[in-house]
C-alpha cells in the first residue's frame, strides 16, 4: 500500500505510514474522501517506473530509500532543479549559439525534485563535483605546464593541446557520473528521469 500523503510504500496491514507516520487509507478510501470534500485538493500522484525510467508527477515525493541501491536514504535528500527541451531544439545551435540560449530558455521545462541518496552515493557525487571542478581549473594550466617540460617548441605545443584537451573531456565525463538522475522528458503534468537504480525501480509501482 502507498502512502497518499508522501508516496512511501507500506504493507497491506500497516495502519500508519512508516515514512511520515500518517493514517493510510485505500483508494476507495481516498477517492470517497475526494468527492466528499472536493474543495480539498488531491494529493500528488505517487512515483511510477516506466521501463528503465522514474516518472515523477509534478509534486509528487519519492520513496526514502537511495535511488541508486534502494538502501535506506541517509540525512537530507539533495534538492535539484532540472530543466529539459526537446533535442531537436539542439540543431538551432548549428544556424546560431546564440539564438539556440535565446530559444532554450524560452521554451525549456522545470522540474524540482528532492532526491533521498545513501551515505555513499551522496559521497561518490561530492567525489565526482570536486574532480570536476579539478579538472576544469587546471585542464589550461596543465597544458601549459606540460608543454613547458618539452624542449621541441613545435611538439610542445601540440602536446600542451592535446594535455588540455584530453582534461577537459574528463571534467566533462566526470560531470556526468557526478548527476545523481537524468531528465528525459518534462512536461508540465510530470517528469521522466534515468540514471535510476534497478533496486529503486523495483520498489515503484510499474505502469
Amino acid at each position: 500500500m502507498y502512502c497518499i500523503a508522501c508516496g512511501a510504500q507500506n504493507g497491506d496491514q500497516d495502519k500508519f505510514c512508516n515514512r511520515c507516520g500518517k493514517p493510510l487509507v485505500t483508494s476507495a478510501a481516498a477517492a470517497a474522501a475526494v468527492v466528499v470534500s472536493p474543495s480539498v485538493p488531491a494529493a500528488p500522484s505517487a512515483a511510477y517506473r516506466s521501463g528503465n525510467r522514474l516518472v515523477v508527477p509534478k509534486g509528487a515525493p519519492l520513496p526514502g530509500y537511495c535511488v541508486k541501491c534502494a538502501q535506506p536514504a541517509a540525512g537530507e535528500p539533495i534538492k535539484k532543479i532540472f530543466f529539459w527541451h526537446n533535442p531537436w531544439i539542439f540543431l538551432v545551435a548549428l544556424i546560431s549559439p546564440i539564438i539556440y540560449i535565446i530559444v532554450a530558455v524560452i521554451v525549456r521545462k522545470r522540474a524540482e525534485l528532492m532526491i533521498p541518496v545513501c551515505d555513499e552515493h551522496r559521497q561518490r557525487r561530492k567525489n565526482m563535483i570536486i574532480a570536476t571542478w579539478i579538472l576544469v581549473l587546471g585542464f589550461i594550466p596543465a597544458g601549459i605546464l606540460v608543454g613547458s617540460l618539452i624542449s621541441d617548441s613545435d611538439t610542445a605545443g601540440g602536446v600542451g593541446i592535446l594535455t588540455s584537451t584530453v582534461l577537459l573531456i574528463a571534467a566533462f565525463v566526470t560531470g556526468a557520473k557526478a548527476a545523481t538522475l537524468r531528465p528525459r522528458e518534462i512536461t508540465d503534468s510530470s517528469a521522466t528521469f534515468s540514471g535510476v537504480g534497478e533496486q529503486f525501480l523495483a520498489l515503484l509501482p510499474s505502469r
